[in-house]
């Protein structure tokens, strides 16, 4: 029924620490017994070298970037470093 995007994939991430995946702290921060690890970006880096690595992203030709609300903003921030690291495969 779509034969531009019949064959496509997707994948969705989840903004799980509060920081729009842009977060990248080598230390936890908040109290002994309540640490918050503020590394979004390098889910969001891991996730593309997960992509590249092991689910085929390596071999595409094209690749979308998109978000919504913090998505959209975390795409936009960082489209230019998962651009370099997609040149780099």
């Amino acid at each position: 029924e779509n034969p531009m995007m019949h064959d496509w994939n997707r994948v969705l991430v989840r903004n799980c620490d509060g920081t729009a995946f842009l977060g990248s702290l080598k230390d936890p921060k908040g109290k002994p017994d309540a640490k918050l690890h503020f590394r979004g970006r390098d889910i969001a880096m891991a996730t593309i070298d997960s992509l590249l690595q092991s689910h085929g992203l390596d071999t595409a030709k094209e690749v979308i970037l998109a978000g919504c609300s913090a998505g959209a903003v975390a795409a936009t921030i960082l489209a230019d470093s998962i651009k370099s690291t997609l040149r780099k495969r």
